[in-house]
């Protein structure tokens, strides 16, 4: 720590604090490197070189970040990059160029306002077994949230360029989703009630009931605000054709704990879904004969006949049960 307020390498500052971090006997090669200004506003900038750990842990290249504070104002923004990361447990995986991004600030009652952002060129993680692996290309996500007295708003923007499932090939996409109506307040009391530590043996059963009321406490207050949640704009591009639609909900009058008989009237929405004839074929399909299934197994348990509709029989006769002319189906409630 070099103190100020005039410091050789970074002129008029109340400090300059230099860290550097070892794995094993290999140092980085470079450190992360604090300025704080007179003011009390500081940046910290991180520049190391690849990293690799033994034991077949993960290896990490181009890892660069900085971030800005105010010791004397609740506010931070910063971003981290990180241009290749390999990994091999518990199955091999890698992500390429990945992107965060920052921008907080602490608001009434202890609430973060602000905005977050994530971009992702590449990940891959495959699979073993029976499922396939996982490849996704050109992920964008940014969440924005912020206060307005008692309540909070909150609104995740995502685009997907490409998701591959094996032989399935999904993309692009893109969605807004959005809540209105939220009640930050209990956040603050959820956060002191979350951080005893995350071991159940360690937990104390007087632990457990603050963190139980809490809980209730938050759904208390969520309902209270009536609540909107929302999707617009989402498309999503699938084998079997374009896939879109929306959906608004909100709940009015709803108390917790909530008594779903009487709570039904006070839940308010409407929903649309377009999708392909031959995807809403496959999943009408899906369904009965999962149904199907369920119903083979109860008769077989207690010892009765099987369905007269079997489920291998099922795909050849469903075409003649189940036919839609046109060229999309549209779904709405």
């Amino acid at each position: 720590i070099e103190h100020g307020p005039w410091t050789p390498r970074g002129g008029w500052l109340l400090a300059l604090l230099e860290t550097r971090v070892r794995v094993g006997a290999t140092g980085l090669s470079a450190p992360l490197l604090t300025r704080v200004g007179l003011s009390g506003r500081g940046r910290a900038r991180l520049t190391p070189g690849g990293m690799r750990f033994d034991g077949g842990g993960p290896h990490l290249d181009g890892l660069e970040g900085e971030f800005s504070f105010d010791v004397q104002g609740p506010a931070t923004a910063g971003w981290l990059q990180i241009a290749a990361l390999d990994w091999h447990w518990p199955g091999p995986g890698s992500l390429k160029n990945l992107r965060l991004d920052w921008q907080l600030s602490q608001g009434l009652a202890g609430v973060l306002r602000g905005e977050l952002g994530l971009r992702l060129a590449r990940l891959a993680v495959p699979a073993g077994g029976v499922e396939p692996p996982l490849e996704l290309a050109g992920l964008t996500l940014r969440v924005g949230f912020q206060s307005k007295r008692e309540l909070m708003s909150l609104e995740l923007a995502a685009e997907l360029e490409a998701l591959d499932l094996g032989a399935e090939h999904y993309g692009p996409a893109r969605a807004r989703l959005y809540g209105d109506n939220l009640a930050p307040p209990s956040l603050r009391r959820l956060r002191s009630a979350l951080s005893t530590g995350l071991n159940p043996r360690g937990i104390s059963q007087s632990v457990v009931r603050q963190r139980a009321g809490t809980l209730e406490l938050l759904a208390r207050e969520l309902l209270r605000g009536n609540p909107v949640i929302g999707l617009e704009g989402l498309e999503l591009t699938t084998p079997s054709g374009s896939v879109d639609g929306s959906l608004r909900l909100q709940a009015r009058g709803l108390r917790w704990p909530i008594d779903w008989p009487q709570a039904l009237p006070g839940l308010q929405g409407v929903a649309e879904l377009r999708l392909p004839a031959p995807l809403a074929r496959a999943m009408v399909e899906a369904r009965t004969r999962e149904r199907l299934l369920a119903a083979r197994a109860r008769r077989a348990a207690v010892g009765e006949a099987k369905p007269a509709l079997d489920p291998e029989t099922f795909e050849p006769v469903s075409y003649t049960h189940l036919t839609l002319p046109t060229k999309e189906a549209v779904c709405w409630c």
